[in-house]
C-alpha cells in the first residue's frame, strides 16, 4: 500500500512539474514584445497628448495578435480591440482593420492601420513614434512593462 502511494505523489509532482514549464508563448517566443503593456505616456510634438494624463490604456502582444484595451475606472469594463501585429527590422505594423465592430477614432490612440517606428525595444520599454501624414505631427508612444 506504501509503494502505491509513493507512485500517485510521483506522478502528482511529475504532472505539477509538467504544468509549470507548459508553454506560455503561443506559436513560439516573439521575444521582448510578449506580454501586458501599460501606455505610459503619449506626446504630439513634444508635448503630453491632451486627455491622456492618466497612463490607462493596456496593450498585449501574444504570438501575431495583440489587444488593446481601453479600461472604463468608473465601471470596471473595457472596450477591447483585437488586430494583428507585424515587426520587420526597426518598423511595427499593427492593423486593427479586422472585423472590429467597434473602432471609435476618437479613443483609439492610433489609425486602425498604423506603422511605427520603433525608437526603444526591451523587457521592459518600449517607445513608438508614429508621424501622421496628413497633420506632419509626430506622435510617440512610451509602454511600460505591466506584467
Amino acid at each position: 500500500m506504501k509503494v502505491l502511494g509513493k507512485a500517485y505523489w510521483a506522478i502528482a509532482v511529475l504532472i505539477m512539474v509538467l504544468f509549470s514549464v507548459a508553454c506560455t508563448h503561443n506559436n513560439g517566443d516573439i521575444g521582448p514584445w510578449f506580454g501586458t503593456w501599460r501606455v505610459e505616456s503619449i506626446t504630439i510634438n513634444g508635448e503630453p497628448a491632451p486627455g491622456y494624463d492618466t497612463p490607462s490604456v493596456i496593450w498585449k502582444f501574444q504570438s501575431n495578435i495583440t489587444l488593446l484595451q481601453f479600461p472604463d475606472l468608473e465601471t470596471h469594463k473595457s472596450m477591447d480591440l483585437y488586430g494583428s501585429w507585424q515587426q520587420d527590422g526597426d518598423k511595427l505594423k499593427v492593423d486593427f482593420d479586422h472585423e472590429n465592430i467597434y473602432f471609435d477614432p476618437d479613443i483609439a490612440i492610433f489609425p486602425q492601420v498604423t506603422t511605427f517606428d520603433i525608437i526603444t525595444l526591451s523587457s521592459k520599454k518600449i517607445v513608438l513614434e508614429y508621424i501622421d501624414a496628413g497633420s506632419g505631427n509626430t506622435y510617440v508612444y512610451t509602454l511600460k512593462k505591466f506584467y
